[in-house]
């Protein structure tokens, strides 16, 4: 596990704590600093961040979650069959797996069913004008695994990106 945390406040000790739990369970988990890193930079941004710690891990595949996700405890074991065939052998035409991404408060209030309804309409409606425009779908954000080989592939993440 390697988290990037860019906070400055609190949550620093929570993320410290979380990473030390994980490694009493025989868990690599390291933390990685980026808002030092990226401090005097003229772009702070998420790619940049990204690329930062692409370049210090030696997975086969990234994971991105935002802070803010909760995936399954079985999220990785579900996602990483996607990247080899039948006969486990990897398949190097797959560079990421997006899954759809759902809210768990999505029914709590008004504000909930409208921002979970907001955003699946977003990705049904953007998928089928990527499908039309590229012949694929691609909404590579929080949830998304990386092939780490088609990440280096390409040269990593675009850090003049203002949003990925």
């Amino acid at each position: 596990i390697q988290i990037l945390d860019d906070s400055e406040d609190g949550t620093r000790t929570v993320v410290d704590d979380a990473c030390a739990e994980w490694r009493e369970r025989g868990v690599v988990c390291n933390v990685l600093r980026v808002n030092k890193m990226l401090r005097g930079k003229a772009r702070r941004t998420k790619a940049a961040a990204l690329e930062y710690g692409r370049t210090r891990t030696a997975a086969d595949f990234i994971t991105v979650l935002d802070a803010d996700a909760v995936p399954g405890q079985d999220y990785l074991e579900k996602i990483i069959p996607y990247f080899y065939d039948e006969r486990g052998e990897r398949r190097s035409e797959i560079a990421v797996v997006q899954p759809s991404v759902g809210f768990r408060n999505a029914k709590q209030n008004f504000l909930t069913m409208h921002q979970a309804f907001k955003e699946e309409a977003e990705t049904v409606v953007g998928n089928r004008a990527y499908v039309r425009a590229f012949g694929c779908v691609l909404k590579a954000g929080n949830g998304a695994t990386w092939s780490a080989a088609a990440l280096r592939a390409v040269g990593g993440w675009d850090q003049s990106l203002i949003a990925l």
